[in-house]
């Protein structure tokens, strides 16, 4: 199926708390904030089904 939006709007985040067990599980450092966050609001979605192929 297809998706259709239009582009988010990105704005700057601070993180004020971060919880991250899938980094330390993946052998990677997690500790401290990350050097860079955004966010987005969200955006209104178009979803169309799947359709067969052929």
């Amino acid at each position: 199926g297809q998706v259709h939006h239009p582009p988010y709007g990105v704005h700057a985040a601070r993180v004020e708390r971060l919880t991250s067990s899938i980094l330390q599980a993946a052998g990677l450092p997690g500790d401290g904030p990350p050097a860079l966050a955004h966010f987005s609001p969200g955006v209104e979605v178009e979803i169309f089904p799947l359709r067969p192929v052929g």
